[in-house]
Formats: structure tokens, sequence, C-alpha cells
């Protein structure tokens, strides 16, 4: 990112931005009607017409379609290095119903979203950038809150677009590291299902030495540098067709591990 000068009125506009403006969290009760369209445009009830390879065909192009989305941005902010924290929970999605944004009617099994961070090391003043995109996600015409006490906690700025990703730019002061968040729109899909045949097909591809990231993930930490963009590739169908059985485990699986 280039060391443009930020305007005043940008600073302003953060400022005001915090004033009574907290982001509330995303979490909501569902409720008892299911006829609700989802991101996709789709009812629950076109979806649970669709099979399995359907659902998993599409739940693998939201995956891309928000790291590809998230790339952009990572490269507007720096295109320099970026640390992940472990490409595996990526590719599971959680449960829809906990984001605010989720369709009337979305439970723990029907709905899902995915999620992607990183972590960039910079030198910059961090508050100067947020005010920065703050300004630039609200010309894209994305709703855009701030979140923080100035004198006393790390702020961020978050932003709605119109079709339903989520993102939030974070400053980490005590590390001098930006944050970047993201979430895809809510969609209506068996979780479950969704989950296994990812985590299935993933785990045979781990052992087949396919990954991403077999050799430079910090086994210590569990993080890897990344250009923006990259992104875990998602598991391919017919992985299964394609590789042996990965050894099974009585462990808990990682992604289990991790936060939905």
């Amino acid at each position: 990112m280039s060391g443009k000068t930020v305007l005043r009125g940008v600073t302003l506009f953060f400022a005001f931005s915090l004033v009574g403006c907290a982001w509330v969290s995303d979490h909501s009760g569902a409720g008892p009607e299911v006829a609700a369209e989802d991101a996709a445009g789709a009812s629950l009830d076109e979806v649970e017409q669709m099979d399995l390879k359907q659902q998993y065909q599409a739940a693998g192009d939201r995956y891309v379609q928000l790291n590809e989305l998230f790339g952009e941005l990572q490269a507007e902010i720096s295109d320099g290095a970026w640390i992940d924290n472990g490409g595996r929970s990526e590719i599971v999605p959680g449960q829809g119903n906990s984001l605010g944004r989720a369709p009337e009617g979305a439970t723990g099994d029907n709905t899902y979203f995915f999620k992607v961070a990183r972590w960039h090391a910079t030198d910059q003043d961090l508050r100067a950038v947020l005010d920065e995109f703050a300004a630039s996600w609200q010309e894209r015409g994305w709703e855009v809150r701030g979140q923080g006490n100035g004198a006393h906690v790390d702020i961020r700025i978050t932003a709605l677009t119109p079709d339903g990703y989520w993102f939030a730019l974070e400053e980490d002061t005590k590390n001098q590291r930006l944050v970047l968040r993201g979430q895809s729109p809510v969609f209506w899909g068996p979780l479950d299902a969704i989950q296994e045949a990812i985590v299935e097909r993933a785990d045979v591809e781990d052992a087949a030495g396919q990954t991403w990231d077999t050799t430079d993930r910090d086994d210590e930490t569990g993080q890897a540098t990344r250009e923006p963009g990259e992104h875990r590739p998602f598991p391919e169908w017919n992985a299964l067709e394609h590789h042996s059985p990965a050894p099974t485990s009585d462990s808990t699986p990682e992604w289990k591990t991790r936060d939905q």
C-alpha cells in the first residue's frame, strides 16, 4: 500500500463512527419460519432437493468466492506477506445461525458460512490505515462501523457488503500488526453432512501430500506465511476416488477444536 496522506475528513469520519456506534454481536435466535431465502436467493426447500454432491460443489464455490474477495482487500492494504492461522479450519464452515444476518428459520443444522483471517506486520501508523480503509469501504457502498475506545483498547472497523459478506480490519498495537477477518454470507445447507464430506476429502488429500501447506507450516504456532489471496484449495469431490483412505485416529479433529 502506498504511503498516501490520509485526509482530515477521513479521520473525522472514523472518529464520528466510533461515537455510540459499537458493532453489535452477530447472534440471534432462530425462528420457526423456513420460507426465507438465503444469500444465494434459494429457499430451504429448494436446497433440500439438491443431492450432497451439488451442495458440496456449491459450498466449494462460496469458499473460493470469499477468499478471492478477501485477497483483493489484502492486496489493497499490502501486497506483502501475511500470516495465516491454519488453513485446515478455514475450509470447514461454521453454523450460520450464529450470525445475525442468517435467514429467518436458520438453525445450527441447516445453515453454514465460511470465515478467513490473516495478520500483517507493518511499521505504518495503524490508526491511519484504519481511517483510510473505513473511507474506502464506505465509498464502495458498504455499511461501515467502528468499534473500540482509542484511549484504552485496539480499534477495528467492520463492513457489511450488499451481498452479505462481512469484513473487519483491526489494529493489534501490542504486536504492531493489522488483522483482517472475513465471513461469507449465510447459506442454507446440511451443516453436518457438508462438514463431514469436506473433512473426509481433506484427510485423504493430506495423506496423499497434496495440500498447499505440508512443508512450510510452523509446527509450534500452526502459522504460515501467505501472499494476498493465497488459500488452501477446496478438497475435490472426487478425492475419495483418486486417493486411498486416510489413516483413522481416535483424537479430536483439529477443525472441531477451533471456534466455529
